[in-house]
C-alpha cells in the first residue's frame, strides 16, 4: 500500500491553480514532502475558493486548470517520488445552475435520469413531486408582482431568471393555448402576463421559496444549513458508479495515490460506502476520513480505511499544552461573564436552538416517515406532538456525531450508548420519558430485526452530525470562551488536561490501531491558526498572571463601550473574547498593522454572527457588529492600553514559540503521517476560513529555505537561527529537516514502536521524551511543557541542567541532532537534559 512519508495541504481556486503550482514546485521539492494533499480539483461553483461545491465531478475545475495541465504537474511530482492525495466530495453538490444534473431534475421532475441522484424526498406533503428551489429573498408573489422574475430563451431551452440564478423550465409546461411560436414573443407575453408566469410556474417540478423556508419545512437534505449544497444518494450503487467515474480512472492510471474522504458523516451508510470505495479502488490506495471523534471515541479499525484526517491529533496536542492552571481560568471567566452554569448546558441548549432554528423541517421528515411506516401510533400517553419532539430531544442528546450500526439489531456498544442517549434526554425532559423509551425500544430491542426501523435510524444518523457541528463548533465555541485555544475543531470546550502519561497511552494506542492515520494541526477548517492556538495554551500556565491582566485591561477599555439599543457594546462574554483573539493572533512583532486589523474586522463579523448572541447570518444587527468592530479599532489604536499588553503578550510569545515548535516535532514524530497545511511552515497566525485560505508567499518561502540550506554548516547556525525564531525561519527549517529525515524511510516511521522514555531529575514533569525505534534505527524525541509555569524569565536557559532522559540499556549511545547534525554522547544509559538549554524541542537520532 502506498503510505505518504508526509502531505502538504494546497487550496487550488482561480487564484491558485496547476500552473502556480507548477511554478512553486522547486520550493515545494526542497521542502520535502511525501504528498500534495489537495482540496477538491473537480468542477465547481464559478469563483469557489475552496471546491467542496462541487457541479460537475466528471471534470477537472476549468478555473483551476486542464487534465493536461494536472498530468504534467502530477508527472513531474512523481518522477520527485511525490505522491499525490486527492480530496473528494461523496455527500453533496451544488445546488448551481452548472450542476447539470440538478437542473435535468429541474427540467424533468420524477422523469429526469438523476431524479435519484439527489436526496430529494418526492413524496413531501407540502411538495409533493416538486423540489424547493429556495433562492427568493421574499415570497414568490412579491417576486413576481415586481418583475424581479423573467422568461429567458437560450441555447433551444427556456428558463426562468432570477438574479444570476437561472431556473431550466419544463417542455410542457410551455404548451399553453394561444402562446405563440416565436420564442422570443413567448418571453416577452409572459413577463408582462403575472397570471401567465403564475400558470406556468405552477407546473414546474419545483416550487421557487424564499431562502428561510426551508428552515420549517424542506424536502431535500442539505450540507449541514446551507441551502446552496444538495445531498447525494450515495448508498445507491448507480450514484456511486457515475459520481466516482473520473476519480476511479484517476486512481487507475496511477494519478491518485491515495484519497481523503470529505464529510462521510453524512452518508446513509458511511461503512458500506468504505467497503465500496476500497474494493473499487483496490488495496494500494492510501484512504483516510474526514472525521470528528468525540472525546474518548476511536475509529473502527476494522474499517477498511488508513486512518482520519487528522483532527483526533490536534486535540490531543492541545491537551497536552493545556495547562492544570484552566480550571482557575475557567472560574475566574464564569465570574466576570456572569455565567452561573456549565458548558454541558451550553452544548445542549446551543443543539436545541440549531435544532429549532434550523432542522425543525428535517425533524417533521423524520416523524412522518416513522408515522407512514406504522412504527409510530399516536396513543392516549404517546402524542404525535410528544414523540416528536422526543425524536427531536435523542438527535441533541447524542454525544457523539453518529452510530454506525447499517442494519438491526445494533452491536451491543451502540446498543448502550442509545440507552445512555436516553437516559440523558429523560432527565432533560422527563415529560417525554413514554416517548422516550419508545424510542429506545424501537432501536435496541433484541427482538427487533424489522428492518423497517433501520430507514428511521440511519436518516436520525445523517442529522446528529450537523447539529454536532452547528450547535458546538458553529455556535458553542464562539459563546463559551474561557480559553479559546480549546475552541476548535475535534476538540472540545469541556475538554480535560491530557498529562504526560496520558498522551503517552494515546501515541500507544495510535501505533497499534491507526499508524497511518494522519497528524494535522491545522486545516481549511480549523478555527484558528495553529501558532495562535499554541500562544493562547501559554495562558493555561499562569492563570495568575492572566487574571492580574485582564482585570486591568478590562477596566481600562470600558472608555471605548458603545451603546447599541440601550445596551453596553461589547458585552462582557464579547470582551473576553476579543482580548484573547487580539493576544492570539498579534503578528510577532506585537504591532497591530492596517492588514492585521482589516482582517480581525472580517473576523469578528462573522464571529458575533456565528455566536447567535446579539447578530445572526439570517438577520444581522449591523449596528451591533459596526460598534464592536469600532471598539477593537479604537483599543488598538490606544498606546497605553497597547504598552499595557505589551508586557502581557512578550510573555504569550516566548513560551507560545516553544508550544508551536513542540507541536512540530509532535506531529512529524508521533505515530502517524504529518499534514502540514499551506504557508504553516512558517508562524500560522491566522483567523478561521477564509482568512486562512490567503494565498502563500511561496517565493518568499523557497528565498529563506535556499538561505538556511547554506547556512547550515556554519558555526552555531541553530543557535542563530534560534534568536532569530520571531521570523519563524526556524519552524521552515525544522519542518524541512524532519520531512527529509520521514522521506528517508516511510515505512520505519509509520512502524517504528513508540516507547515512552522515563524523565527524572528537577522539572521532570516538564519534559515529556520519547524513542521511535524501527529495527536498529533509533529516534529519541524530547519536548519541553508548561515552562511559563515554572519560571517568569524566559531569558533563561539552564533549566534542566539538572533533569535527564534515562534510556533503555540497548539504545545507542552516540546520537546526532537532527536540527544541525551536532553530535551528543549518552552518559551511560541517559541524556542530560542541558541538551535543552534552549527551550526548544529536540529530535536525536541514533548513530
Amino acid at each position: 500500500m502506498y503510505l505518504p512519508s508526509s502531505t502538504y495541504r494546497l487550496q487550488f481556486n482561480k487564484a491558485f491553480t496547476f500552473k502556480n503550482l507548477r511554478q512553486n514546485l522547486p520550493f515545494l521539492i526542497s521542502l520535502g514532502p511525501g504528498a500534495i494533499y489537495a482540496s477538491p480539483v473537480f468542477r465547481a461553483v464559478p469563483g469557489s475558493n475552496h471546491g467542496y461545491d462541487i457541479t460537475d465531478p466528471l471534470q477537472i475545475n476549468p478555473e483551476i486548470g486542464t487534465i493536461e495541465e494536472f498530468n504534467e504537474v502530477n508527472g513531474i511530482l512523481r518522477k520527485k517520488g511525490i505522491g499525490w492525495i486527492q480530496d473528494i466530495v461523496p455527500n453533496h453538490m451544488a445546488f448551481h445552475p452548472d450542476n447539470y444534473w440538478l437542473m435535468d431534475v429541474l427540467k424533468m421532475g420524477r422523469n429526469s435520469e438523476y431524479a435519484d441522484f439527489f436526496d430529494i424526498d418526492w413524496d413531501h406533503p407540502v411538495y409533493r413531486d416538486k423540489i424547493m428551489v429556495p433562492i427568493l429573498s421574499e415570497s414568490d408573489e412579491n417576486i413576481i408582482r415586481k418583475g424581479e422574475l423573467s422568461l429567458k430563451y437560450h441555447n433551444g431551452d427556456y428558463f426562468f431568471n432570477y438574479n444570476d440564478f437561472s431556473i431550466p423550465v419544463s417542455p410542457d409546461s410551455l404548451k399553453l393555448p394561444g402562446n405563440g411560436s416565436d420564442v422570443y414573443e413567448l418571453c416577452d407575453k409572459v413577463n408582462s402576463d403575472p397570471e401567465l408566469m403564475r400558470a406556468i410556474l405552477i407546473q414546474q417540478h419545483y416550487k421557487l421559496t424564499h431562502w428561510q423556508d426551508v428552515d420549517q419545512a424542506l424536502n431535500y437534505r442539505r450540507f449541514f444549513t446551507i441551502n446552496g449544497l444538495i445531498c447525494l444518494r450515495m448508498e445507491d450503487p448507480e450514484v456511486f458508479s457515475k459520481y466516482h467515474e473520473l476519480i476511479f480512472r484517476m486512481v487507475g492510471e496511477g494519478k491518485f495515490d491515495g484519497i481523503r474522504l470529505d464529510h462521510v458523516d453524512g452518508l446513509k451508510m458511511p461503512v458500506e460506502y468504505f467497503n465500496r470505495f476500497r474494493a473499487r479502488a483496490g488495496n494500494h490506495v492510501y484512504i483516510i476520513a474526514e472525521k470528528i471523534l468525540a472525546t474518548h471515541e476511536n475509529l473502527d479499525p476494522y474499517w477498511p480505511l488508513q486512518g482520519t484526517s487528522g483532527y483526533d491529533f490536534l486535540a490531543a496536542v492541545n491537551g497536552l499544552l493545556t495547562g492544570i492552571g484552566v480550571k482557575q481560568l475557567t472560574a475566574f471567566y464564569k465570574k466576570k461573564a456572569g455565567i452561573g452554569f456549565e458548558t454541558e448546558e451550553v452544548i445542549y441548549s446551543k443543539k436545541q436552538s440549531i435544532l429549532k432554528a434550523n432542522f425543525l423541517g428535517d425533524l417533521d421528515n423524520i416523524y412522518r416517515q416513522l408515522t407512514v411506516s406504522g412504527l409510530f401510533r399516536p396513543s392516549s400517553v404517546t402524542t404525535p406532538e410528544d414523540f416528536r419532539e422526543a425524536l427531536g430531544e435523542f438527535m441533541v442528546s447524542c454525544p457523539v456525531y453518529r452510530l454506525y450500526g447499517e442494519s438491526f439489531p445494533l452491536n451491543r456498544d451502540d446498543q448502550n450508548l442509545i440507552v445512555s442517549i436516553i437516559d440523558r434526554a429523560i432527565r432533560n425532559k422527563p415529560h417525554l420519558k413514554t416517548s422516550l423509551e419508545a424510542i429506545k425500544e424501537l432501536f435496541t430491542s433484541d427482538d427487533n430485526i424489522n428492518q423497517i426501523a433501520v430507514e428511521p435510524f440511519l436518516r436520525i444518523m445523517q442529522y446528529t452530525g450537523p447539529l454536532m457541528a452547528k450547535g458546538i463548533e458553529d455556535t458553542a465555541m464562539y459563546t463559551w470562551v474561557s480559553h479559546i485555544a480549546r475552541n476548535e475543531v475535534g476538540d472540545s470546550i469541556d475538554a480535560p488536561v491530557i498529562s504526560i502519561p496520558e498522551f503517552h497511552k494515546k501515541m500507544i494506542e495510535r501505533r497499534n490501531l491507526l499508524p497511518a492515520t494522519i497528524n494535522a494541526t491545522a486545516t481549511h477548517d480549523t478555527k484558528r491558526g495553529e501558532d495562535t492556538r499554541a500562544r493562547l495554551s501559554v495562558i493555561s500556565d499562569m492563570p495568575k498572571a492572566w487574571i492580574s491582566f485582564y482585570n486591568e485591561w478590562s477596566v481600562r477599555v470600558n472608555k471605548y463601550l458603545l451603546q447599541v439599543n440601550g445596551k453596553s457594546v461589547p458585552d462582557e462574554n464579547e470582551k473576553y473574547f476579543i482580548c484573547q483573539v487580539i493576544l492570539g493572533a498579534l503578528p510577532m512583532d506585537g504591532r497591530p498593522d492596517v492588514p492585521f486589523v482589516l482582517r480581525l474586522e472580517e473576523y469578528l463579523r462573522k464571529a458575533l454572527r456565528e455566536a447567535k448572541t446579539n447578530t445572526t447570518w439570517n438577520n444581522p444587527d449591523l449596528n451591533y457588529e459596526n460598534a464592536v468592530i469600532k471598539f477593537s479599532g479604537d483599543i488598538l489604536n490606544d498606546q497605553d492600553l497597547i504598552e499595557i499588553s505589551s508586557r502581557f503578550f512578550i510573555k504569550l510569545r516566548e513560551y507560545g514559540i516553544i508550544n508551536s515548535l513542540s507541536q512540530v516535532v509532535l506531529k512529524s514524530m508521533c505515530p502517524g503521517i504529518p499534514d502540514f497545511y499551506q504557508g504553516t511552515e512558517l508562524w500560522d497566525l491566522s483567523f478561521v476560513d477564509p482568512d486562512n485560505r490567503r494565498q502563500v508567499d511561496y517565493a518568499r518561502h523557497g528565498s529563506i529555505l535556499k538561505k538556511l540550506q547554506k547556512e547550515m554548516t556554519n558555526p552555531g547556525f541553530f543557535k542563530e537561527l534560534y534568536k532569530t525564531r520571531f521570523q519563524g525561519d526556524i519552524k521552515l527549517w525544522m519542518i524541512h529537516r524532519l520531512m527529509k529525515e520521514r522521506s528517508s524511510d516511510p515505512h520505519a516511521f509509520v512502524f517504528a514502536g513508540y516507547l515512552p522514555l522515563e524523565v527524572a531529575g528537577l522539572h521532570s514533569e516538564n519534559l515529556l521524551a520519547f524513542a521511535r525505534i524501527y529495527n536498529e534505527k533509533w529516534y529519541v524525541v524530547i519536548i519541553p511543557l508548561h515552562l511559563a509555569s515554572i519560571r517568569e524569565d524566559h531569558e533563561t536557559n539552564r533549566i534542566f541542567d539538572k533533569t535527564r532522559i534515562n534510556l533503555p540499556v540497548h539504545a545507542p549511545k552516540e546520537w546526532e541532532s537532527v536540527w544541525d547534525n551536532r553530535n551528543f554522547k549518552a552518559i551511560g544509559n541517559y541524556i542530560e537534559g542541558k541538551l535543552l538549554q534552549f527551550s526548544y524541542p529536540l529530535v536525536i537520532k541514533g548513530k
